[in-house]
């Protein structure tokens, strides 16, 4: 499933959700809708993890399928920075290089 593919999906349960009427289903539905919205706001070049898994201990970006997009690295199972476990991950990508400074 691609990252626009898994924001599609999410958009879809935010609209059944909504369509619930419960006072606890709004929430739920904006949630989903605005992890579509970042989904679609950080674009393509998310790796799944059923395809391809980066070195041990690697930094890399991760996104869980609740949507939340954090740094972390794999070593027994997916751990974010404060190596709280991620056993949802379900994408990940090289860390960006940073900004490089210009010379004065």
């Amino acid at each position: 499933m691609t990252i626009e593919e898994l924001a599609a999906k999410w958009s879809t349960e935010a609209d059944q959700v909504r369509d619930l009427g419960l006072p606890a289903s709004v929430s739920t539905a904006y949630t989903l809708d605005r992890c579509a919205s970042e989904l679609r706001a950080i674009g393509e070049g998310w790796i799944k993890v059923s395809e391809r898994l980066p070195e041990y201990h690697e930094r890399v970006l991760i996104v869980g399928k609740y949507c939340k997009v954090t740094k972390g690295f794999l070593m027994d199972q997916w751990y974010d920075e404060n190596l709280d476990q991620w056993p949802d991950t379900t994408h990940w990508r090289p860390l960006p290089e940073p900004p490089k400074e210009k010379a004065a």
